[in-house]
């Protein structure tokens, strides 16, 4: 992209693929981003898919481009011809590999774009829009810790080679939205939404790459199907740091219900153990974080600690997601 000087925005899930910082880096298309997180993106005059099936994530519900007939031409790569014109109209359609494709276009020489400025321009404001967006303002919430907190402290004290496992939920967008993610570092998620994969994920990457720092971050109902695991954590020495964003509840069903069907609360109220007590039971070191002040010190010491850890993060219900409040979603679905 040095040479090409053309933004690039990666898939979900897929935000490590490319280095956050560049300045040609212009997003990632998550779940449930605010539209004024990728609707700059439409003013492109090409978009080139390499690698992504374009689900509905990625496409922000397929407008990005628009299905079936995208408001500009669409070229799309993929090794699998099925997913190419499954739902997009497309003006080339190319079945290839995505890293040998990218090694050629690479070797070739870009043609030079009719406006330079403007082209630099454009990107400048689509970078500029991802650094707005990324930044943070502590937040105080009524009934816990704001995750962001957390995300805060992890930026600051995780290595640019750290591997970071994601399980399904809310509180992975104060990570996708704050986070810049080095192409050095590694992010492990499902694009599913399925839960339960940050645990058993986590304490893989920790197996296989033990002088690395490997931090997982989990929903209490994810390490509720799956925590298990960290009886494997303890059996090997995996150095994992887990830390549990535990509101008591399914936060992303309970989104759903505040849109969907307000005031029905039906199902998504969890009664959790205390997970740093599990987390001494199963022979792991298991630490509390409940007040925000405390989130720099408590990082630290799961991060230098020699063995797994299970951080059991009090975090604010209220404080839905990076997006949403309870009290902003009930103002949104009032008559």
């Amino acid at each position: 992209m040095e040479r090409w000087q053309v933004p690039v925005a990666t898939s979900y899930k897929h935000q490590d693929l490319f280095d956050n910082h560049h300045p040609c880096f212009a997003g990632h298309l998550g779940f449930g981003l605010p539209p004024a997180a990728w609707q700059h993106l439409t003013d492109a005059d090409l978009i080139v898919a390499v690698g992504t099936r374009l689900n509905e994530i990625t496409t922000q519900h397929y407008r990005l481009p628009n299905a079936p007939t995208p408001d500009q031409p669409l070229i799309h790569i993929h090794p699998d011809p099925a997913q190419i014109g499954r739902v997009f109209e497309t003006t080339a359609r190319i079945v290839a590999d995505t890293i040998p494709f990218l090694e050629a276009l690479g070797a070739r020489t870009p043609p030079a774009p009719p406006d330079p400025s403007a082209r630099a321009a454009w990107r400048d404001r689509l970078h500029t829009a991802v650094l707005d967006l990324a930044r943070w303002t502590p937040s105080e919430a009524p009934d816990g810790v704001d995750f962001g907190h957390v995300v805060a402290a992890l930026i600051d004290q995780l290595p640019s080679d750290a591997v970071l496992a994601m399980d399904a939920g809310n509180f992975g967008s104060w990570l996708h939205r704050h986070f810049l993610f080095r192409s050095t570092h590694l992010l492990l998620g499902a694009i599913s939404g399925a839960m339960g994969l940050g645990m058993p994920a986590a304490v893989a990457a920790a197996l296989r790459y033990p002088d690395r720092q490997v931090v997982g971050v989990v929903g209490d109902g994810g390490f509720l199907m799956t925590g298990n695991e960290l009886a494997t954590a303890v059996q090997y020495g995996a150095r994992v740091r887990l830390f549990v964003a535990n509101n008591r509840s399914y936060g992303t069903i309970r989104l759903h219900q505040e849109k969907q069907f307000p005031g029905r609360v039906a199902g998504t109220n969890l009664t959790n153990p205390n997970f740093a007590a599990l987390a001494e039971a199963f022979g792991a070191r298991g630490l509390m974080l409940d007040t925000p002040q405390d989130t720099p010190s408590v990082v630290r010491e799961a991060l230098g600690h020699n063995g797994p850890v299970v951080v059991d993060v009090r975090t604010s219900l209220e404080h839905l997601s990076t997006f949403s409040t309870l009290t902003s979603l009930a103002a949104a679905a009032a008559p």
